[in-house]
């Protein structure tokens, strides 16, 4: 469903908020946390988005969408990686 949800204007605001607002509650409890927690120590309440993950704010500003966004992305990277690496 995150791709169907409307972007917001770019303002700063909270790790938690942007996942519960992008993927839902569940994703903020059972990925986000932990992994915030892990890396940075702090609970994704009291993060800047802005300043802890801002390539998600970019692509949700260029994209719409954070998946839509890693797959143009993914998709770019593949076919670069594929001309470069062909050494026949």
């Amino acid at each position: 469903m995150e791709p169907l949800i409307p972007s917001r204007p770019q303002t700063d605001e909270s790790l938690a908020s942007f996942v519960r607002r992008r993927f839902g509650q569940e994703m903020l409890d059972w990925m986000a946390q932990p992994l915030v927690a892990g890396i940075y120590g702090a609970s994704p309440e009291s993060l800047s988005l802005r300043s802890t993950f801002p390539q998600f704010l970019e692509l949700e500003r260029v994209y719409g969408s954070i998946v839509f966004g890693l797959r143009k992305k993914r998709g770019r990277r593949v076919r670069r990686a594929a001309r470069v690496t062909a050494f026949l």
